[in-house]
């Protein structure tokens, strides 16, 4: 799987907090390309251990534990681009100066 811009996103929360899909799961952050494909989803876990990551048509199911969902859509609203990189990364492309104040 070659790395991927990320164009867009969408958040998800269970409610309450244990889907009754996935069991466990809390939050879910789809990932879009471009072509409004999906480009990755991440599962946000409140238990442990977490499941491996699995590859799907295309795309690849992650899974976090349910402390770093902030982290991740701190990164999605604050940065741009971000790309899915190919070592399972979901990061920035250019390197960013000192003391921005983001």
């Amino acid at each position: 799987m070659a790395s991927r811009a990320i164009a867009s996103y969408k958040c998800y929360l269970d409610i309450p907090p244990t889907s009754t899909q996935l069991a466990g799961r809390t939050a879910q952050i789809v990932l879009y390309d471009a072509n409004n494909a999906y480009a990755g989803v991440i599962n946000f876990m409140k238990t442990t251990p977490l499941q491996a990551t699995t590859q799907a048509s295309g795309y690849k199911i992650y899974f976090q534990h349910s402390s770093y969902f902030r982290d991740f859509v701190d990164l999605l609203r604050n940065e741009k681009p971000l790309y899915l990189l190919d070592n399972d990364v979901l990061g920035t492309s250019e390197a960013e100066p000192v003391g921005e104040g983001e």
